[in-house]
């Protein structure tokens, strides 16, 4: 009931960011695991998206894991090679 809502649900209702989706205007990656705990991909295809959102599914992934390395070899994070590769396909 903090900041003005009623509960957990208002807040969504009132700030999800899937109500902006269909107005995006810049490119825009979207990145999902199907394994994330909390937030279900599934959400998002039932929302209409911009012809600028570029969504992505991996099968793996968890919550925040595309934070984790590459391989100490590659010394890169993998969301960070994700969208440099992403970055050089639409240029």
């Amino acid at each position: 009931r903090q900041w003005g809502f009623s509960d957990a649900s208002d807040y969504y209702r009132q700030c999800s960011s899937k109500f902006f989706l269909s107005k995006i205007k810049q490119t825009c990656h979207l990145i999902f695991a199907a394994d994330d705990p909390f937030i279900d991909y599934r959400s998002v295809l039932e929302q209409t998206l911009s012809p600028k959102v570029k969504l992505f599914l991996s099968p793996y992934g968890g919550h925040m894991g595309f934070w984790g390395w590459a391989g100490k070899e590659h010394r890169y994070h993998w969301l960070d090679a994700y969208l440099l590769n992403a970055v050089i396909a639409n240029t």
